[in-house]
C-alpha cells in the first residue's frame, strides 16, 4: 500500500483548497483501485482529531443525484408543518453508487455509522456477498431494482444548482448514514477487493436524506429504529414462489400433505405438514447420506443458496412430469422417515442411550442407513406413489393412505435400524467421547459411509447416482 498525504496548516481545508485536493484525489480513484495507491487529504483539524481520536469527524459533505428523464427526485419542505413532529426536510433520489465508495474510502473508521445500530457484518455475511456479487457481475444494472437503499440523517442538507442537466449537487451537514451500513461496505469492498475489483461495475442505489432538528430527538430515534427494524428474511424464503417449489406443493397436496413454504401451517388444524427447508435437509440425509454435512454445516439457509439449491431443484425439468413427480414424491418420502425415525427416538431415548450415548442426536444417520437398509421397500413406495399420482385418482389415494402404511413399516423396523448403528458406533475405533464433534467428524463420516456400502454392494457415490437418474 503506498499512501499519500497532504496536509493544509489551516484550522481545516479552504474550499478553494477543497476543490484543489479533491481534483487531485480524483485523479487517483483508479489507481487506488488497480493499484492500491491511497491518496488523503488532511487538514489541521484532522491531524488533532487523528491524534486524539485516532479518526477524523465527519466533514460537510457533497453527494451528486442522478437526475434525468427516468430517474426524478421527491423533496419535501416541512418548514411550515412546525410542531407535529415531521423531519424538516426530506429527499429521496438516486446516486451513483461510487458517492458513498468515496465517502467509505474517505471515513473507513466508522465515522458515518455512529448512529447505525449495527457495523458491518463482513464480507460472508449472506446478504453482503450477494451485493458484492450482483455488483461485480452484468446483474449490477440492477442493482438500484434489488437493494433497499440507504438512509441518512443529517443536520442541514442544502440543495445546489444543477449541473449538465443531469447532477444535482447536495450538501449535507453532519450526516450519518442509519441504514445502509452493510450496502457502503459491501460496495467499497466489490470495488478494491482483488478478487472482485476488475469486475466491478458502477450502479445506482435509492437514497433518502432526513434533516433533522436538534429538538427532533424522538424523530430520530424512531426514524433509525423504523429503517432498521425489518423482519429477517430467510434464504428459503426468497424461493417460496420458484415455480418447481409450487409445483412440488401441488403433488403433495394429492396425499393431503400441506408443502409448507411460507409458514402458512401455523394457523392450520392440520399436522400432515412437509415445511420446505426440512424436505430439503431431509432428502440429503436420506438419499444423499450427507449427515456430518447436515450436522457440522448445512442449515436452512445454506441448503438454499444457489450452488446447493441447483444441485436438488432442476427448474429447467420443470415442464417435464416424470422429473416433477419423482422429486415431489421423494421430498415426501425423505420427512416422513426422518420425522417418523425422530418421533421413534424421543420416545424410546431411555432403551436405547445406554449402549448408544449419540441416539438422540443420530436422526440424520439413522434416516440414511434406514435408506441403505431398506432401498427396495423406499423405492417400492416410492414408485407406488409416483403410479398414484399418474393415475390422478384422489379417492383411491385416500383409501390405500400409502404414508400411514410406510410409516407403520418404519416403527416396525426401527429396533432393527438401531441395532445395526450400535454395531457401527462401537466398531468406531476412535474417540467417542465428544458426541457433537463425532457426528460431525469426517472420519466418522467415512465410516459410515463403508458401513452403507457393505449393505448394499455400492459405494455411496454410485448409490447416490443411482438414486437421483436410475429409480
Amino acid at each position: 500500500m503506498i499512501n499519500c498525504h497532504f496536509i493544509n496548516n489551516a484550522q481545516g481545508i479552504t474550499n478553494s483548497n477543497k476543490a484543489a485536493i479533491e481534483a487531485v484525489s480524483n485523479r487517483f480513484l483508479t489507481d487506488k483501485q488497480h493499484h492500491n495507491f491511497k491518496i488523503q487529504a488532511y487538514g489541521l483539524r484532522d491531524i488533532l482529531d487523528l491524534a486524539k481520536f485516532g479518526k477524523i469527524a465527519v466533514d460537510n459533505e457533497v453527494l451528486e443525484f442522478e437526475i434525468d428523464g427516468s430517474q426524478a427526485y421527491r423533496f419535501e419542505d416541512n418548514a411550515a408543518k412546525s410542531g407535529i413532529g415531521l423531519p424538516k426536510k426530506v429527499f429521496v433520489g438516486i446516486c451513483n453508487v461510487n458517492e458513498f465508495i468515496n465517502l467509505q474510502n474517505k471515513y473507513h473508521h466508522n465515522q458515518l455509522y455512529a448512529e447505525n445500530i449495527r457495523l458491518y457484518l463482513g464480507d460472508r455475511a449472506s446478504v453482503n456477498k450477494d451485493i458484492i456479487g450482483t455488483i461485480s457481475s452484468e446483474e449490477s444494472i440492477w442493482f438500484p431494482y434489488m437493494n433497499n437503499g440507504i438512509s441518512i440523517i443529517c443536520e442541514k442538507f442544502e440543495i445546489g444548482n444543477m449541473k449538465n442537466g443531469k447532477k444535482l449537487p447536495i450538501e449535507l451537514y453532519d450526516m450519518q448514514i442509519i441504514n445502509g451500513c452493510q450496502t457502503v461496505n459491501a460496495l467499497y469492498s466489490a470495488k478494491y477487493n482483488e478478487q472482485t475489483k476488475d469486475n466491478f461495475r458502477a450502479s445506482n442505489v435509492l437514497v433518502k436524506i432526513y434533516q433533522i432538528g436538534s429538538d427532533q430527538a424522538d424523530f430520530k430515534m424512531n426514524v433509525i429504529k423504523a429503517t432498521n427494524n425489518q423482519n429477517a428474511i430467510k434464504t428459503y424464503s426468497l424461493l417460496a414462489n420458484d415455480p418447481i417449489q409450487i409445483a412440488i406443493g401441488e403433488k403433495m397436496k394429492m396425499f393431503d400433505y400441506v408443502y409448507d413454504r411460507k409458514g402458512e401451517s401455523k394457523n392450520m388444524a392440520t399436522n400432515k405438514i412437509v415445511s420446505m427447508p426440512n424436505a430439503a435437509l431431509a432428502y440429503r440425509a436420506v438419499y444423499w447420506f450427507a449427515a456430518q454435512a447436515l450436522r457440522s454445516r448445512m442449515g436452512h439457509s445454506r441448503v438454499f443458496q444457489k450452488n446447493e439449491y441447483d444441485k436438488l431443484y432442476l427448474n429447467d425439468n420443470i415442464d417435464d412430469s416424470s422429473y416433477v413427480n419423482d422429486i415431489s414424491v421423494k421430498l415426501l418420502i425423505s420427512t416422513i422417515i426422518i420425522d417418523t425415525i425422530r418421533t421413534q427416538i424421543q420416545s424410546t431415548a431411555s432403551n436405547y442411550l445406554l449402549n448408544l450415548p449419540i441416539f438422540k442426536k443420530s436422526s440424520y444417520y439413522l434416516s440414511g442407513l434406514f435408506y441403505a437398509l431398506y432401498k427396495e421397500q423406499v423405492d417400492n413406495k416410492i414408485q407406488e406413489m409416483k403410479d398414484l399420482i399418474e393415475e390422478n385418482n384422489i379417492p383411491k389415494i385416500k383409501g390405500i393412505d400409502p404414508i400411514k402404511t410406510f410409516e407403520d413399516f418404519i416403527i416396525r423396523e426401527f429396533p432393527e435400524i438401531v441395532s445395526s448403528f450400535t454395531e457401527f458406533y462401537n466398531s468406531y475405533p476412535e474417540d467417542k467421547t465428544d458426541v457433537d464433534n463425532l457426528l460431525k467428524s469426517s472420519k466418522f463420516s467415512e465410516a459410515f459411509e463403508s458401513k452403507v456400502e457393505k449393505i448394499t454392494n455400492r459405494t455411496v457415490k454410485n448409490l447416490i447416482r443411482f438414486n437421483e437418474y436410475n429409480s
